[in-house]
């Protein structure tokens, strides 16, 4: 119990007893994190409490601070969307809002991942600024909205053009975004825990939805509609 007051005490010291916001990271690339870290230890009302490299590592929830935002990269383990690896968090973190941070196309994935009740998208090509405003906003109960979202959100509702990628399912997406990046059919069915026929057959349907006649045009398709990054 000591240890425990103690605890509370640090806490008043260095926040003043006002309300702090609590951060997860979870990013794939150490120099990411450690530069968030940096950024969020110059602020006074937000700290990183946890992080992680990927959305399957183990998490310390025995801290005394609990997660109220997470601030993931859903391109974790490769140059595209995992959008698994949102549902993943949400399970692990039920209170906790998300906030995705990557270098996929803003405009496509920042609208994506909406669907997912993930509150918002900063592209790490945002300026600092950006990446705190956008906590500040998601912790006050908005959804962040960047300009380029806003902008695709719009032309979206003006000009409601069907989008061939929304033409896809959850799964379907996930399978495309996968074969884009150069995986193989063996391949992404050891990543999503699904037999080979199954995968196939998905790959099949996509390739007939959006009317692609080999690999080269489903890498060629994801590659002009930024659906992996080409940034190494």
């Amino acid at each position: 119990m000591g240890v425990y007051f103690k605890r509370i005490k640090k806490y008043i010291r260095l926040t003043g007893g006002m309300s702090v916001i609590n951060i997860c990271i979870i990013d794939s690339h150490e120099i990411i994190r450690q530069g968030i870290k940096r950024i969020v230890s110059g602020i006074q009302d937000m700290r990183v409490v946890q992080e992680a490299d990927t959305p399957t590592s183990t998490f310390n929830k025995s801290t005394f601070e609990p997660v109220h935002l997470i601030v993931l990269d859903p391109s974790f383990d490769s140059s595209h969307c995992n959008l698994s690896s949102i549902e993943l968090i949400q399970c692990k973190f039920p209170q906790a809002n998300i906030l995705a941070f990557s270098l996929l196309d803003e405009a496509t994935f920042g609208l994506e991942v909406l669907k997912y009740k993930v509150k918002g998208f900063v592209s790490k090509k945002s300026s600092t600024q950006s990446l705190i405003t956008a906590i500040r906003t998601i912790q006050k109960g908005s959804l962040y909205l960047s300009p380029v979202v806003s902008q695709a959100l719009a032309t979206q509702y003006v000009q409601p053009h069907p989008n061939q990628f929304d033409t896809l399912s959850k799964r379907e997406k996930e399978v495309l975004i996968f074969l884009g990046s150069g995986l193989s059919v063996k391949d992404i069915s050891k990543k999503l825990f699904l037999s080979i026929k199954t995968i196939s057959t998905y790959k099949r349907r996509i390739m007939e939805k959006l009317h692609l006649d080999n690999m080269v045009m489903v890498i060629k398709f994801c590659i002009q509609h930024q659906f992996i990054s080409m940034e190494i």
